[in-house]
């Protein structure tokens, strides 16, 4: 009997070991960023978005110095999601939930989007660290697109250089639009 636990304490500590091993790439996205890196960490809007409104995106950063941002770019994606996923499903899968609760992947392939718009230096407000506030007024949405996805151009050693791509699930509102 004591063979058999002993056993069994041995085969959950290297499933254990095994399964710290799996997640280690996560760890390493969350070191600091190198010098002259801007990199950036999330994206924050209203979860409904309408047509021909005004909204403020706050796009949040890491960089060990202040960034000279040129310009922000983003556009709308379609990407499906999958309702029946259970949470640890979702996770498993490297996935995130939008809202409503849905499952939706940060791998999964990305179906239509919209063309990239960017918002030039002048009208990005940089006057809380480390975060960036954006206004856009979305045009040209459909009802399809479900993430909204943003990326900065910023100068580094006097070269232009792109972060990498954050996105947030959103939903487009085209109940009371004619």
């Amino acid at each position: 009997m004591k063979k058999l636990q002993l056993c069994s304490a041995i085969i959950a500590a290297f499933l254990l070991l095994s399964s710290c091993s799996y997640f280690e790439p996560s760890v390493v996205q969350l070191k600091p960023p190198a010098a002259n890196e801007l990199r950036l960490t999330s994206i924050e809007m209203p979860d409904y978005i309408r047509e021909d409104l005004n909204y403020d995106v706050v796009i949040r950063y890491s960089s060990e110095e202040t960034p000279q941002i040129t310009r922000v770019c983003f556009r709308w994606l379609a990407v499906p999601i999958s309702s029946a996923s259970p949470s640890l499903n979702c996770y498993a899968a490297n996935g995130d939930f939008g809202t409503g609760n849905l499952c939706y992947t940060r791998t999964s392939s990305t179906g239509a989007g919209s063309s990239s718009f960017c918002v030039g230096a002048s009208d990005i407000r940089a006057d809380v660290p480390e975060r960036l506030i954006v206004r856009i007024r979305p045009t040209s949405l459909q009802a399809g697109y479900n993430i909204f996805e943003g990326q900065a151009e910023y100068v580094a050693d006097g070269q232009l250089r792109m972060t990498n791509p954050v996105k947030t699930p959103v939903k487009i509102d085209k109940s009371l639009d004619p």
